[in-house]
């Protein structure tokens, strides 16, 4: 009967250890997904940053040229 029980404990652990993989495995593409997802979200915030980024850019740009127009109209000399 102790052999009954050993063969029987064998079996579990072989079952045990499988089912340890399975979730060792789920829970590393459970992790490999969050940081996907987490590096998607901030690669969509970088692309938004650089887009205002370039807008800021253009807008400065047309301000500096309109005061040059304005200092040249007024005869305003601007320091370099």
């Amino acid at each position: 009967m102790n052999q009954d029980y050993g063969e029987l404990i064998e079996y579990l652990d072989q079952k045990f250890a499988t089912i340890e993989s399975i979730l060792e495995r789920k829970a590393d593409k459970d992790d490999v997904r969050a940081l996907t997802n987490s590096i998607d979200g901030i690669l969509k915030r970088l692309e938004t940053l650089s887009t205002e980024f370039f807008s800021i850019t253009n807008k400065v740009n047309r301000l500096e040229e309109w005061i040059k127009l304005l200092a040249d109209k007024t005869g305003v000399k601007l320091p370099h």
